[in-house]
């Protein structure tokens, strides 16, 4: 962080942000809290498995490159190549936890003008 008018306080992740170094993560304060982006690619409903499979293989290639993968962290990010599987289960897992949170203090999704 070269910017010295902010000051973190801490990271949201499980894991030290190497960008972060001397800023504590929240779970050592709240046990378990570990949340952080997580952008994906999806496909339409009946996509064929051979072109999903594809896209995967390509998506785990390139991030595997030691320069996207030193980019990515520069920018404070970190690539994982998850199986279509494993990302459709994590969306589920986050979908789950957050429409817990949104209940838990009577949010509501609805807009109003």
């Amino acid at each position: 962080m070269n910017d010295a008018r902010l000051r973190p306080i801490g990271v949201t992740s499980l894991e030290p942000d190497p960008n972060l170094p001397a800023s504590s993560r929240l779970s050592r304060t709240l046990p378990g809290f570990d949340t952080y982006e997580w952008p994906g690619l999806v496909a339409p409903a009946g996509t064929p498995r051979a072109i999903v499979d594809r896209i995967q293989q390509e998506i785990a290639r390139i991030v595997a490159e030691p320069e996207i993968k030193e980019r990515l962290v520069t920018l404070g990010s970190q690539a994982v190549a998850s199986t279509p599987e494993e990302f459709g289960a994590h969306i589920k897992k986050e979908s789950a936890l957050w429409a817990s949170v949104v209940h838990q203090l009577g949010l509501s999704s609805e807009v109003t003008q």
